[in-house]
């Protein structure tokens, strides 16, 4: 179903193969999400040549649909036979009584509850929580689909209103951006504004991660800098492949060409490492598996390390990272805490005599 089709509907200006689509749209999909934002954005748009309705659009809708069914009816050929014509005449006017209810019910809840939804939006405002230890995935209101990293959370409205749909992140995830040109969509951050009409990228920022980053997969997205009560800057334009980083500690940042699959595979259960320094991928497991991984050898944080894990087991990495780099471990099993609890698994990494 397009918009276009719909609006044709509605100003009863459609042919006989362009009503069965509508019907068949009513009956399937006008329910469904992408049915509910098509409807709200005809509700708060409609206008019939001009004309008016005021608090009667609902009613003057459903009565100029219903006589067009029945005047589309009345305009087929009937059959010869009397019974059938009967039969056809009475199902005719059960297809228009059983559709018009549904079509009452979207635009009754658009325009009764239009005004209410608005308000609640400003005020409503709804918390993920992705659980150490796993992904999680939620819809927007506007149909952007968002996978949450590992101990990410995400706040966002319940319903978006204003010139902007902004959303607010804590952690790491990967949106897919329902496109609405006339609206952008935003990810706050801890230090910027990430900016999308309709396109697929992947937010790393952690709270208290000594870095942020923007991967840009399609689509086009505007790093924005944040102000104290000003407007946001726009600082640069991402093209797809290219990777946002920004250093805490240094406040200083790049833009350059990456791998993006080694970004946003955690998606699919993957974890892919190219050239990172051990420091970094430990820092993935602690939340992958929900461990706290220390050092006891500063020289071993540089080293390294390029592999892609697909299901392995902490113990597994652990080993393969033992082989193929100069560290040693060491595992502390969880151990029972006062208040009836475990503590988490705690893991040492230090260096190898040879390399001390």
């Amino acid at each position: 179903m397009n918009k276009e089709l719909l609006l044709k509907y509605l100003k009863t200006n459609y042919t006989s193969k362009e009503l069965d689509d509508v019907i068949d749209w009513i009956k399937v999909d006008a329910i469904g999400i992408s049915g509910n934002l098509l409807m709200r954005e005809i509700w708060e748009n409609f206008e019939d040549d001009g004309n008016a309705f005021g608090h009667d659009k609902k009613n003057y809708l459903l009565y100029k649909i219903h006589h067009s069914i029945n005047m589309d009816a009345a305009m087929q050929p009937k059959p010869k036979s009397r019974k059938l014509a009967i039969i056809y005449k009475y199902m005719v006017r059960a297809a228009a009584i059983l559709f018009i209810p549904v079509l009452s019910l979207l635009l009754h809840m658009y325009a009764n509850n239009n005004l209410h939804n608005k308000a609640l939006s400003k005020t409503t405002l709804n918390e993920i929580i992705s659980p150490i230890g796993s992904r999680t995935f939620v819809e927007l209101p506007d149909g952007t689909g968002v996978w949450l990293n590992h101990g990410s959370k995400l706040i966002y409205p319940q319903f978006f209103s204003g010139k902007t749909r902004n959303v607010q992140l804590e952690g790491e995830a990967h949106f897919d951006v329902a496109h609405n040109s006339k609206v952008p969509f935003v990810v706050k951050t801890e230090n910027f504004n990430v900016k999308a009409v309709g396109t697929k990228f992947n937010v790393n920022a952690y709270p208290r991660e000594s870095f942020e980053e923007t991967t840009l997969v399609e689509g086009v997205v505007i790093i924005q800098t944040k102000s104290d009560g000003k407007k946001e800057i726009d600082l640069l334009k991402m093209q797809p492949g290219q990777n946002f980083y920004f250093d805490e500690k240094t406040r200083e940042y790049s833009c350059k060409y990456t791998d993006t699959e080694k970004h946003v595979s955690w998606i699919d259960g993957v974890l892919i490492f190219k050239d990172d320094p051990i420091e970094k991928i430990v820092k993935k497991l602690d939340r992958w598996y929900n461990v706290d991984i220390t050092f006891t050898s500063e020289k071993v944080k540089s080293f390294p390390y390029t592999a892609t894990f697909v299901d392995e087991t902490l113990l597994q990495i652990l080993d393969l990272l033992e082989i193929a780099t100069p560290i040693t471990y060491k595992i502390y099993p969880r151990e029972k805490l006062p208040d009836g609890k475990f503590s988490k698994m705690r893991v040492e990494i230090g260096i190898k005599k040879e390399y001390n």
